[in-house]
């Protein structure tokens, strides 16, 4: 049974170890066509939100401290399987073994009810769980709505113009519960904002800052670019921007979101 190791690390880069050292692990199965770059990403996905719960929320680990993950896996007919009893977290700071033992099995034990509960909701109806996917966004794009009825600009402004100064967008990390944070730089590789791509109600959703000048701007479109896509070419979502008209927003406002969002990177 093959062994994941992240070796020694940095709390805050967990994620990015454990993704990487799958796809590296696996790359002649992905050659070979036993196993897809799809189903490799959902495990890493799903180990490292496993692995988010104990660090963050339990061991409340700070993201400089030191840590080292292994766990026993197996590939059997294209699907990664975790052996869950063979995780170990080991956390470098002064914390008895015991404790992190009895946290990874308690975060162990809570993602799988979860993941149990979810798998209900979804035997008992496909549609059920979309129709209430599109509620969720409809009520957070009313929420949006009523903030840029706060907010002291809100003038639209004409598609194309506001990401004219953008030349790349690259991956700063992954979201806890799936989804990119892209960094947008011009030409000089200086930061102009980011842009948030994350999937709901079948739909990957981008929502994009953008600081240029002394404008800000924000704005939020679906699309039906994949997240895998947007994961191998962070620049697609670029010409997707560029088809939105924004919103023009505070600059304090812009900075206080971006603050926000880059909080939420694993």
């Amino acid at each position: 049974m093959p062994l994941l190791s992240t070796g020694l690390i940095i709390a805050g880069a967990y994620a990015d170890k454990v993704r990487r050292t799958l796809f590296a692990q696996l790359k002649d199965k992905i050659k070979n066509n036993e196993i897809t770059p799809q189903e490799v990403a959902r495990a890493a996905g799903e180990l490292n939100r496993i692995i988010y719960e104990a660090l963050v929320y339990k061991l409340k680990i700070d993201k400089g401290d030191v840590v080292r993950i292994r766990i026993n896996y197996e590939v059997e007919d294209g699907k990664i399987k975790w052996d869950y009893s063979s995780l170990t977290i080991e956390a470098f700071r002064r914390e008895p073994d015991e404790k992190v033992e009895e946290i990874v099995k308690e975060s162990i034990k809570e993602i799988l009810e979860k993941e149990k509960e979810e798998k209900t909701i979804e035997e008992k109806g496909e549609e059920k769980r979309e129709e209430l996917e599109e509620e969720k966004v409809e009520e957070e794009q009313e929420k949006e709505k009523e903030e840029e009825k706060e907010a002291p600009l809100t003038t639209p402004q004409p598609p194309g113009e506001w990401t004219s100064n953008i030349a790349e967008a690259v991956i700063l990390g992954e979201l806890p519960y799936g989804g990119y944070v892209l960094a947008l730089r011009d030409t000089n590789g200086d930061s102009l904002g980011l842009v948030v791509a994350e999937e709901r109600a079948g739909a990957t959703v981008l929502d994009a800052i953008v600081i240029s000048g002394d404008n800000a701007y924000r704005a939020y479109t679906k699309t039906e670019i994949p997240l895998s896509r947007i994961g191998e070419d962070p620049n697609i979502v670029l010409e997707e921007l560029k088809k939105v008209t924004p919103t023009v927003i505070s600059k304090d406002e812009a900075r206080k979101i971006i603050e926000e969002r880059l909080k939420e990177l694993t």
